[in-house]
């Protein structure tokens, strides 16, 4: 598998909650401040990922087609998400991710292309099915791009101390993200919305593979 190796870089999953969150632009400002280094986006699903859900419970779509169809959802939501955040520019690969994260504070991830390269083609390849969201999809990415740390930004807080199984048993993670994330050394869940910006690290499971299979999660 292909990775890049830049400077020490952070991945900011901006959960689809936040898309209408009138103040997103200077809560996400404040968070990118609070890192030291570039900081690569990747942007939720939102109402983008929701018709594609909708699609598949009327028509069937299937397991793989719904999968790559929401993923070509981020896509969009890429472009929406480098249009509100000031400065952003955006990637559509690996090779373009590390080039820009050399001259550009904040890069927005396409993730589509990247995981056609870099993900489809490996035997440990995420599953194509909806238990796999946007948060999962930010960990692999992660762990392809050998960036340093995982941030989730979303519009809920949690214990500090918790695990990243108890966050897929809250629900606010997918219930495979304790598995996909399982190697990463540092993720944190960033509430935006709240009062004054919380960043919590999500300790390592000691079991991941036993997130409960039955959540759902939203892109």
């Amino acid at each position: 598998m292909a990775a890049m190796s830049p400077a020490p870089f952070t991945i900011v999953k901006v959960g689809g909650s936040l898309l209408d969150f009138e103040h997103l632009p200077a809560r996400l400002a404040e968070l990118i401040d609070s890192l030291s280094g570039p900081v690569a986006l990747l942007a939720g699903g939102g109402p983008a990922v929701e018709i594609v859900r909708t699609l598949d419970r009327l028509h069937g779509l299937g397991d793989a087609a719904a999968h790559w169809l929401a993923i070509a959802g981020l896509d969009y939501t890429a472009s929406l998400l480098a249009a509100i955040v000031p400065g952003a520019v955006v990637a559509g690969g690996l090779v373009d991710l590390g080039d820009l994260l050399k001259s550009h504070r904040a890069v927005v991830i396409r993730p589509l292309r990247l995981l056609q390269d870099h993900d489809l083609p490996e035997p440990n390849a995420l599953p194509a099915r909806w238990e796999v969201t946007s948060d999962s999809i930010a960990a692999r990415i992660t762990i392809i791009a050998r960036a340093e740390r995982l941030i989730l930004a979303k519009s809920v807080s949690i214990a500090p101390g918790s695990t990243r199984l108890d966050a897929a048993r809250l629900g606010l993670v997918d219930a495979c993200f304790p598995q996909v994330a399982a190697t990463l050394e540092r993720v944190e869940l960033a509430n935006l919305r709240a009062p004054r910006l919380e960043r919590v690290e999500l300790v390592r499971d000691q079991e991941p593979h036993l997130a409960p299979a039955a959540i759902r999660g939203s892109m």
